[in-house]
This record gives C-alpha cells, sequence and structure tokens, in this order.
C-alpha cells in the first residue's frame, strides 16, 4: 500500500474514532451540528460545495433517514473521485460524516453522523426538497444500476415498458451525460439504447404490417370491385323483379278496387230494395190507419147523432121535470101557507082560550 494510502486510511481511523467518541455530544445539540455544518460548508470552494451536495444527497433516503453507502460509490458520483474523498474526508475530520474504514474502497462505510442533521440542517432540507421530485427514481436507478452490473450487465435486468418512459423523461428534462454516477449513467444509457432498439424494431414490424395491410387493402379493392358489378347486376335484377312485383301489385290492387266497387253496388241494390219494401209497408199500414180512421170517424158520426138525440130526449124530460118541480114548489108553498095559517088560528084560539079563563078567573 503506498504512503498516501496508508496516510488516508490512517484518517479515516482517526475521523471514525473522532466520530464515534463526539457523536453523542453533537447530536444531542441539534442546533450547534446544523450552524457547525453551515460553516463547514461556507469554507469550501464552489465545486466542493457542490460535490458535498451530492455526497450528501446520496446519504440520505427519499423517506429521509440515513442512507449507508460505500466509499466506493461514492466516489462514482460525478466528479473527479480522489476530489470527492478529499470532499468525504473534510466533512469526516469535520464530524459531519461517519466513515468505518475497511479492507478496499468497497468495504468501507460512509453515513451521515447523525439523524438530526436531516431533520435540523435547513440547507440540507433545502437540497433534499428540490431534489425531492427525483430522489425516488434515483434510489430505484441507483438500485437497478447495482443489480445489473452484479448481472454482468445482463440485458434482462433492463428496465422496460412503463419505467423505461419514465427514465427517457428523467433525462430529457433534467440530465446530460456526466451528471449522474459512472454506473447509473451506464445503465441509464443501456435502458434508452435497448429501449431505441424497441421502437425500431416496433417501427419495423409496424412498416411491415402496414406493408401487409397495404397488400391486403389492394386485394380487398380489388375484391371490391368484383363484388362491387356483380352488386350492380344484382341490383339490376332486383330492380327488374321490384318492377314485376310493382305491376302486379297495381293489377291486384285494381282487380281488388274493381271488386269493392261491384259489392258496393250490390249493397246499394240491396239497400235501395229494403228502402222500397220499408215504404210500401209503411204505405199499407198508413191506408190501414186511414180507413181505420175514417171508419172511427163514421162511428163518432153515429155516436154523435145518437147522443144529440139523447139530448133532445134528455132535455124534453127536463122541461116535464122542471114543470113538476114547480107544481111540486107551489104545492109545498100552498101546504106550507095552509100551516101557518092553520097555526095562527090556532094560536088566536089559544089566546082566547087563555082570556076567556082569566076572565073565568076574575
Amino acid at each position: 500500500m503506498s504512503t498516501s494510502a496508508c496516510s488516508v486510511n490512517a484518517r479515516r481511523v482517526g475521523a471514525r474514532r473522532r466520530a464515534l467518541c463526539d457523536d453523542e455530544a453533537i447530536g444531542g445539540v441539534a442546533g450547534t451540528l446544523a450552524s457547525h455544518a453551515d460553516t463547514v460548508l461556507a469554507g469550501m470552494s464552489v465545486r466542493q460545495a457542490k460535490l458535498c451536495r451530492a455526497v450528501f444527497e446520496r446519504l440520505v433516503t427519499p423517506e429521509r433517514t440515513r442512507a449507508i453507502a460505500s466509499l466506493r460509490e461514492i466516489r462514482e458520483l460525478p466528479g473527479e473521485p480522489d476530489e470527492i474523498e478529499g470532499v468525504v474526508l473534510v466533512l469526516s475530520d469535520a464530524r459531519l460524516l461517519a466513515v468505518e474504514t475497511g479492507r478496499d474502497d468497497a468495504g468501507s462505510r460512509v453515513e451521515i453522523v447523525h439523524e438530526s442533521l436531516i431533520e435540523r440542517w435547513p440547507t440540507l432540507q433545502r437540497w433534499l426538497d428540490e431534489n425531492q421530485k427525483d430522489a425516488a427514481f434515483l434510489d430505484k436507478l441507483r438500485v437497478a444500476a447495482r443489480q445489473w452490473e452484479s448481472s454482468g450487465c445482463a440485458d434482462d435486468t433492463l428496465w422496460r415498458g412503463k419505467i423505461a418512459q419514465e427514465a427517457r423523461r428523467f433525462r430529457d428534462r433534467y440530465y446530460y451525460q456526466g451528471q449522474l454516477p459512472e454506473r447509473e449513467q451506464r445503465y441509464l444509457d443501456a435502458v434508452l439504447r435497448l429501449s431505441s432498439q424497441a421502437k425500431r424494431r416496433r417501427r419495423t414490424l409496424i412498416a411491415g404490417t402496414m406493408t401487409g395491410l397495404a397488400l391486403l387493402v389492394a386485394m380487398a379493392a380489388l375484391g371490391i370491385i368484383k363484388v362491387v358489378r356483380q352488386n350492380q347486376v344484382i341490383t339490376a335484377q332486383l330492380e327488374e323483379i321490384r318492377q314485376t312485383e310493382y305491376n302486379l301489385e297495381q293489377a291486384l290492387a285494381n282487380e281488388r278496387a274493381a271488386r269493392e266497387a261491384a259489392e258496393r253496388a250490390r249493397r246499394t241494390t240491396e239497400d235501395q230494395r229494403r228502402l222500397a219494401e220499408v215504404l210500401q209497408k209503411e204505405a199499407e199500414e198508413a191506408r190501414y190507419r186511414a180507413e181505420s180512421a175514417a171508419e172511427q170517424a163514421r162511428k163518432a158520426a153515429r155516436d154523435a147523432r145518437a147522443a144529440r138525440d139523447m139530448a133532445r130526449a134528455s132535455e124534453s124530460g127536463a122541461r116535464d121535470a122542471e114543470a113538476r118541480a114547480s107544481a111540486e114548489e107551489r104545492r109545498a108553498k100552498e101546504a106550507a101557507e095552509h100551516e101557518r095559517r092553520s097555526r095562527e088560528a090556532l094560536e088566536q084560539l089559544i089566546q082566547r082560550s087563555v082570556g076567556n079563563i082569566r076572565e073565568d078567573l076574575r
């Protein structure tokens, strides 16, 4: 191992020990840790600050918890690997990152020293907010790229379908060559290349299909022309048949009209005959009623003459009865007068008798 490598490992071990010793003290004072992080960031150059942001974003999961990455993965971030490792050592010396040294870069582990740095450091929160939309995709890209590399860059581990379309939109929207870690960039390029090949195959297939369809359409057009001509002949024949049917229907209609007219004439004649019979019957009944009325009139005349004779006889009897009544009335009056006179004579006689008796008594 070279002297520089030994020096780097020694610095890693020392940083790890210092981080472990001071973790509780710094982690318990979140505000102080955030202020300390801003101070460290302010002491970096613009390029180092950009690499610092990339390192911290890599060490935070989409759920905003601490992520553990190997030093090799950190060195694969966009930029010079040695420059990136130098930034990691600065952050480790500043007790912002914890580095667990292994036998090589793949065995070394890097993580944020405390969760409170994610929760309380405004600068890191702003970085995460700005990258929130693509954080989940970058995490999926990172995992897929690692599996792809482990499989020997097998094509069957490359994204397809909707996720491949999302990868293309991601690349077109934000990133260009050199902004992703080398492994993720190679995986993304392989996915897009496979997607382009699939598109070309689909275009070729579609072109072949369209050519076949064009041939089918041409054959169908010839068949349609033949069918159209046959349809024209059939249409003409059908038109003749329809005309013949129409003529037959007209003849049948005329025949039905003639039969209906004859039936109406027969019914009219029958109705007239029945009406004549009714009128004849009514005339006979009228004649009978007239004869009956004449007979009744003659009988009434006879009855009237008899009544007149009876009236005349009754009138004569009435005059006789009136004469008899007058005679009876006279006799009654005479009898009444006679009775009155007799009563008056009797009264006078009684009065004279009473007078005589009174005279005698005196």
